[in-house]
């Protein structure tokens, strides 16, 4: 299974010290996205975990906090029982349920995705919050090219119904929303990373 091949290049940059493009001979572009697996990594040196325990502590515990900040979207939205049948319903779903024991990098992506809502619809952004932002803007664009496309699709949606809700002469949403520098340095850093990784005739974008 995928979890697997995953651990398998892992392994291979275990044994090599370092991170290369060559995982049991043959071309992996995920040299170019390495968050996922540099986690995992980081996971096995410190805990001395088995391959599959080092796994599944460096996702699937990342995966399962997703919840918690859908109730805290949800309340921030509406109130504290809308986010609480939102953080319900997700952990019941049936793709949730299948794919958080199958955990590939843009596995990962739901959970970034829902922290950067929950931070976008937050009425202030302190400095902090902000370069905290752009953090996780770059460690999506070095997770997967899908994970960091559909985050800039999602926000560009959100900022063009925010301005297109002042022109219309109504009341926008009170939240911080996303700044138009923001935007344009996650489509910079989305663009070039598949530019990167499409160096290698063999590899392909969102594969």
């Amino acid at each position: 299974t995928d979890p697997w091949v995953h651990w398998g290049i892992i392994s291979d940059w275990l044994e090599a010290n370092h991170i290369t493009a060559l995982a049991g001979e043959r071309f992996t572009k995920y040299a170019s996205f390495p968050v996922m697996h540099l986690n995992i990594l980081f996971t096995n040196t410190i805990t001395g975990l088995d391959p599959k325990n080092s796994y599944y502590l460096a996702t699937v515990v990342l995966y399962a906090t997703s919840g918690l900040v859908v109730f805290l979207l949800g309340q921030i939205l509406h109130s504290s029982r809308v986010g609480l049948l939102a953080a319900l319903l997700l952990s019941i779903d049936v793709f949730n349920i299948s794919w958080g024991g199958l955990m590939v990098p843009t596995s990962l992506g739901p959970v970034f995705f829902v922290v950067v809502m929950w931070m976008v619809c937050k009425k202030v952004l302190t400095i902090v919050e902000k370069a905290i932002l752009v953090l996780i803007f770059l460690t999506m664009v070095y997770l997967h090219p899908l994970v960091s496309l559909a985050m800039s699709i999602a926000l560009t949606l959100f900022y063009m119904g925010t301005k297109l809700f002042g022109r219309l002469g109504e009341r926008p949403p009170e939240s911080a929303g996303t700044g138009l520098n923001l935007l344009i340095l996650l489509w910079v850093g989305t663009i070039a990373s598949w530019l990167v990784a499409s160096a290698s005739p063999s590899s392909t974008l969102f594969e």
